[in-house]
């Protein structure tokens, strides 16, 4: 069983496999309240389990209200167009990177976002000069971004 992100060399490659599509209901069913509907909810991680909810969340059967995915990829995006699910094709997603990142460097970040967009995804996407890690910008940015979508 592969988890996550190999390390080779200098670089990072993506994992050759990929969770299971029902992961994200595994996780998300015991901590999301029975009145709280799933596209109320927003998945933040950072940068495997960004990969983790990009993979997990536009497959996921219920719509979501966003996907947040920092410093992040797209494992096995040449399956995305046959496995996503109609419910995830509007939910939008929240990407940010660093320009200076060293471990996922800042051109995948940038084709996940590209390849999202050609699939037809609402990418809403961020660059900040920093390395592989969280800066004051973005975090008002994400908060901005989930304000707006939890007034609806």
């Amino acid at each position: 069983m592969t988890s996550g992100a190999r390390i080779s060399g200098n670089r990072k490659t993506p994992p050759q496999s990929a969770p299971p599509p029902n992961l994200l209901s595994a996780i998300s069913g015991p901590s999301r309240p029975a009145a709280s509907p799933p596209e109320g909810s927003s998945w933040p991680d950072f940068p495997r389990g960004g990969a983790l909810a990009l993979h997990t969340g536009l497959r996921y059967a219920d719509s979501l209200g966003g996907i947040i995915a920092l410093s992040t990829y797209l494992p096995l995006p040449g399956r995305l167009r046959a496995e996503a699910t109609d419910a995830n094709r509007a939910s939008p997603v929240f990407m940010a990177h660093g320009r200076a990142d060293p471990v996922i460097p800042l051109a995948q970040g940038q084709a996940t976002a590209e390849a999202l967009r050609q699939a037809g995804y609402a990418v809403d996407w961020h660059e900040y000069e920093m390395p592989h890690a969280v800066c004051p910008q973005e975090i008002t940015a994400i908060g901005a971004w989930l304000s707006e979508r939890l007034a609806r």
